[in-house]
């Protein structure tokens, strides 16, 4: 069973929430054991959070914070990465490709999930460096599905 690395701490109450579910799936499927699971908490400046995810300035000083929590995750025995915060998969490769191991995305993912309930036209809300990123917009696009921004 691979151990999941978790780049968190943007939003804390969202990481340790997908924490629990994580364990709570485990036991739901009546798995041998629950899988093993690496968080490493962002210290990131408050102020250059706030820029940077809902202003949309100065993107670029989280690059080096989430190449550092990667790489760490990697070193400590990740088999795998997932990061919780949506904004944050702007940086999604950049961040694929600091490592050698896999590195979901929150993005895919989506899409996967849209297209399987046969779902669309979808809507897309989120901060500033997401919307303008165009990044779910893009994604969901080239699998011919209908996105509406407000």
């Amino acid at each position: 069973m691979n151990t999941v690395g978790i780049i968190g701490g943007l939003g804390p109450d969202t990481t340790s929430r997908f924490y629990s579910e994580l364990m709570k799936a485990a036991d739901s499927r009546g798995a041998a054991s629950r899988p093993g699971a690496l968080i490493h908490s962002l210290p990131l400046d408050y102020e250059v959070e706030r820029e940077a995810i809902c202003l949309g300035r100065g993107q670029e000083r989280l690059i080096p914070v989430l190449i550092d929590s990667a790489q760490r995750l990697e070193a400590a025995g990740a088999g795998f990465l997932v990061m919780l915060c949506n904004s944050l998969h702007v940086f999604l490769g950049e961040i694929r490709a600091s490592v050698q191991i896999p590195v979901l995305s929150l993005v895919d993912e989506s899409v996967k999930a849209v297209q399987r309930l046969k779902g669309g036209p979808v809507g897309i809300l989120g901060t500033q460096i997401t919307i303008s990123s165009g990044i779910y917009n893009q994604a969901l696009l080239e699998a011919e599905i209908e996105t509406i921004v407000p």
